[in-house]
Formats: structure tokens, C-alpha cells, sequence
């Protein structure tokens, strides 16, 4: 991942704190129309090398340019980050020019890849993380979600998604986050997803919203081992990429129809995890799943 990329891959930004990786509450998808980058509303998008100390910024065709600043050019292919000065690692000052798919592409290989892999990139991973309350929704596609600090909500939605509830080195605040899937959003074949840093600790307890997705359900008078079997030790499941691939953990799969004639199955992954039980009904009585 180029040094000085965050201006243009770190997207669905909710709560940004240290450069240059801030990725507090990231979803890293496939682009579809570019990367989003965050500005203030106080600054003129003609004069952006003002607002970060640097000259007068200028306008080139759809190319936003300044003395110290980011831009992305058209159809999103080209991006440049200058800062005035030389390249400065400690001040998280740096100069390159690239391409913005390239970048996505190794900040999404970097993730995959985890903390202390084979890569050697671990800036998402050592970065300081915000403290807010998020709500987080990957939409269709296949999501890489970490959401930082504080009370999430997250929601992979369609497709194979990796989640982290915080993710980051830096603890502070609660982190008691939720996890929800919905009716439709193990698609017409099913999914897998990961959650890699799922469980309770610091006093802090994560959780499951697994029953909305359930289809036939009358209520909850029904046997939820219906739908849903939960594994303790499992290996991590076949197609999985990857930090996750080769690991065990609890593995909870769905059969989003129950009983029904259908057999498309939502498969959930706790990378790392043992839980205190896989009777489902005793996960929703303690609250581990709503």
C-alpha cells in the first residue's frame, strides 16, 4: 500500500483520527464510483492547499489540486497526495502520485492479509481508532469492514464479508457491538462471513442479531435448532481467504429456510473463538444472540 493512500481508500469514513491510515470506520468494496474523500465544509474545494497550510489550490479539468492536499482525477483512476516539503514519515507528510485502484486494491490485500502477515503492511492494524457510536452497512458485495472504537452497529449485508468490531491497537471507550444480518442477505446461494475479533472483553460484550434473517419463523415459541447449529473448534470454512484460512473457531450455520424445502445457508465465522456454548437457545437467553 503506497505510503499517503488514506486520503483516497479510506471510505465510509465515520470517525477518522490519526493519519496516514485512518481507517477507523472503513468499508473497503470494490469500486463502483471511486473512492469518497472526506472535506470540510468549510473548504473550498478551489483552494484546498489553503486549508492544510499549504498555496492557493487550482483546478484542472476534474482534477482538484493544491500546495498541500489530495486529489482524484477523472473516473477515479489517478489520485495524488502532495504536502509541501519533503516526505516526512513522523509527520505523516508524504508525496506520491498513483493509481487509485492500485491503492484500494493493496489496502484491501493489507486487510485480507491481517496483523503481522506475510505482506508486512499492518498500518490499518496499529493505527489509533475513533471512540463514536457507528452505524456501518456494506451493502451488496464482498465487505471489508472495520468499525473502531465504540457501541457499532454493523451490517455486512449480501456477499462474503470480513469484520472487525474494532480492529485498530488502540483500545478506549466501550465496544459493544452488534452484528446483524437480515432476511435476504444470504443471497440465492449462500455466504460466509468473518468476524475476526468477535467476544467480551474489557467488560465489553459483542453480539449477534441472527433471527431476522430467519425465514418461516412463528415466533419464539419455535425450535431455533431448526434454522441454526452452532461448532465449537471448527476449522475455518472451505473458500474462506486470508489470516482466516487453515485457523478454527465457533462456526455458526444457518439454513435460512428452516425446515423448508430451501437450502441456502448462511455461514457466520469467529475466527479465534470458543464460545460458552452452542445451544442456540442458551446463546439468545444470554443475550449472545437476539
Amino acid at each position: 500500500m503506497p505510503a499517503g493512500m488514506a486520503a483516497v481508500v479510506a471510505v465510509a469514513m465515520a470517525e477518522a483520527t490519526t493519519p496516514p491510515v485512518s481507517v477507523a470506520s472503513a468499508v473497503l468494496a470494490p469500486a463502483t464510483a471511486g473512492p469518497r474523500r472526506a472535506r470540510p465544509s468549510t473548504v473550498n474545494p478551489n483552494t484546498l492547499g489553503v486549508a492544510l497550510g499549504g498555496g492557493a489550490g487550482t483546478t484542472r479539468g476534474s482534477f482538484i489540486t493544491g500546495g498541500g492536499g489530495a486529489s482524484v482525477g477523472g473516473g477515479s483512476t489517478q489520485y495524488t497526495a502532495e504536502f509541501d516539503g519533503a516526505q516526512n514519515a513522523a509527520l505523516h507528510q508524504y508525496d506520491n502520485t498513483g493509481s487509485a485502484d492500485s491503492a484500494i486494491a493493496g489496502a484491501r490485500a493489507a486487510f485480507l492479509d491481517g496483523p503481522g502477515g506475510s505482506n508486512g503492511e499492518n498500518r490499518l492494524f496499529t493505527q489509533r481508532m475513533g471512540v463514536g457510536n457507528d452505524t456501518i452497512d456494506g451493502g451488496a458485495g464482498d465487505d471489508a469492514i472495520m468499525a473502531g472504537n465504540g457501541d457499532d452497529l454493523i451490517t455486512g449485508g449480501r456477499g462474503n464479508d470480513i469484520l472487525y468490531g474494532r480492529g485498530g491497537s488502540t483500545a478506549a471507550g466501550t465496544d459493544n457491538d452488534l452484528f446483524a444480518w437480515h432476511r435476504g442477505d444470504a443471497g440465492t446461494t449462500g455466504a460466509i462471513d468473518v468476524i475476526r475479533d468477535f467476544g467480551a472483553s474489557d467488560g465489553n460484550k459483542d453480539r449477534l442479531s441472527l433471527l431476522p434473517m430467519l425465514e418461516g419463523r412463528a415466533g419464539p415459541a419455535d425450535d431455533l435448532s431448526a434454522w441454526i447449529k452452532v461448532f465449537n473448534n471448527a476449522a475455518a470454512p472451505a473458500g474462506v481467504a486470508g489470516a482466516d484460512a487453515g485457523t478454527s473457531g465457533a462456526l455458526i450455520v444457518i439454513d435460512v429456510d428452516g425446515d423448508g424445502p430451501g437450502h441456502v445457508l448462511q455461514q457466520i465465522y469467529l475466527s479465534g473463538v470458543t464460545l460458552a456454548t452452542t445451544d442456540v437457545q442458551t446463546l439468545v437467553s444470554n443475550g449472545s444472540v437476539l
